[in-house]
């Protein structure tokens, strides 16, 4: 639009050049067009601001958008959590019901025993017998945790709640007279090798219990019949492990 204008001015000068009298009209024309160029000037920039206020405009509608997806996003998500609840609440009250059942069904059944038990005497209730296989593993863990005299009572039990002649019943007492040796009570600790050797004479422990009574006698002062033990060891079960140590024991005995 401005070379327009430019090219007008330029053909108005040329008139104008042609008769000198028109100089006064050229002068007005030249302030009208200036006065057309400024109304120009300002409607660009009228328009450039428009254009800028329309971007800023476009750019709000555009986060205005944006935050109402999220928006919409969170509430989606906020319902998803929601519906994940209710299911986990009614599955813990499915639970809980079934929990109320089954103690329901337990009472009953606690009663109906409760009404089978004979009427014996007043606070009578049936003995309860351990499983003798537990009574012997909890008194050997017992043993193995250095708690000897808890071990003490469960061996004990155990070879009460066995028949007399079970063989099991030889190493309870075995491991009785190790208890014993440890709490430094030998006397009780031949008492229990010696039952060993006289109750279960073919016992794979009779070979260490005769060691260990050896050992118990001499630990009690009595030499001679330890050595009497430990050399039945050697004569009778010489190439057995526990051999070596009887033979350790002599050997020592002799030094000093």
């Amino acid at each position: 639009m401005r070379s327009l204008i430019a090219l007008g001015v330029v053909g108005v000068f040329l008139s104008a050049c042609s008769s000198s009298q028109q100089f006064d009209a050229i002068e007005t024309q030249l302030a009208q067009i200036q006065h057309e160029i400024l109304v120009l000037q300002t409607e660009v920039a009228s328009k450039e601001d428009l254009s800028s206020l329309e971007a800023r405009v476009g750019a709000e509608a555009d986060r205005v958008v944006r935050s109402e997806a999220e928006a919409r996003e969170d509430v989606g998500n906020l319902g998803h959590r929601i519906t994940q609840l209710e299911a986990q609440l009614a599955d813990t009250v499915y639970r809980i019901g079934q929990l109320s059942k089954q103690v329901s069904k337990t009472n009953q059944e606690l009663e109906t025993l409760l009404s089978l038990i004979p009427m014996g005497g007043e606070g009578a209730v049936p003995e309860v017998v351990a499983d003798p296989e537990i009574l012997y593993e909890q008194a050997y863990r017992d043993y193995q945790k250095l708690e000897y005299e808890t071990a003490i009572l469960g061996f004990r039990e155990y070879v009460d709640s066995v028949p007399e002649n079970d063989v099991t019943a030889a190493d309870a007492l075995y491991w009785l007279g190790e208890c014993y040796s440890q709490l430094k009570r030998y006397p009780e600790a031949v008492a229990e090798f010696s039952a060993v050797l006289s109750r279960f004479p073919r016992s794979l422990k009779i070979p260490s219990a005769l060691l260990r009574r050896g050992v118990a006698y001499l630990a009690m002062g009595e030499t001679d019949e330890g050595i009497t033990q430990l050399q039945r060891v050697l004569d009778e079960y010489p190439s057995h492990d526990v051999a070596e140590v009887a033979r350790a024991q002599l050997g020592q005995l002799q030094t000093n």
